[in-house]
């Protein structure tokens, strides 16, 4: 069997793109300065690796790994004037397809998880008092690939939303 050597980065630039729905007094933000990657991998089977939330990897399959993987991170915050009803965070889909020119793989169970907390889940709701201060949400998710997986670049944008309730 021949090994291929696959590059498969997730999001391109923080394509974990952020946007808020708030009035206009509210001023949430969310902003996402650091994207997350799935590695430099040789893919030698079938499988999927997983980037929890937290930094920690998961391997199903056969894949040899150059480089490491990289949680994605946003930050969540409001501006001067204070907010009174909780905040939903949350992606806006499951699942996205990567694409290296016309090769796809799948990147689901995007997850994410505020620094230091210990469930990772698809959403958060914070209450006002957690929002007052920055919070800080890491994401991860499974990346899905096969044994005759295409070399390549792969990229995708994960999109995250913060609405008030």
């Amino acid at each position: 069997m021949k090994k291929r050597k696959v590059r498969l980065v997730a999001v391109s630039a923080l394509a974990i793109s952020a946007s808020c729905m708030g009035t206009a007094r509210a001023q949430l933000q969310l902003t996402c300065a650091q994207r997350l990657e799935v590695g430099d991998h040789h893919a030698c089977g079938t499988g999927s690796l997983i980037i929890n939330p937290d930094g920690s990897t998961n391997l199903s399959g056969c894949l040899v790994t150059d480089a490491a993987p990289q949680v994605g991170q946003c930050v969540l915050s409001v501006g001067t004037t204070p907010i009174t009803r909780n905040v939903l965070v949350e992606f806006t889909t499951p699942s996205i397809v990567l694409n290296s020119g016309g090769d796809n793989a799948t990147l689901n169970q995007l997850r994410m998880e505020p620094v230091g907390g210990t469930a990772p889940k698809a959403q958060y709701v914070f209450s006002p008092t957690d929002v007052s201060n920055k919070i800080t949400l890491n994401v991860g998710g499974r990346l899905n690939f096969t044994s005759n997986q295409a070399i390549g670049n792969y990229t995708g944008t994960i999109s995250i939303t913060a609405n008030l309730q």
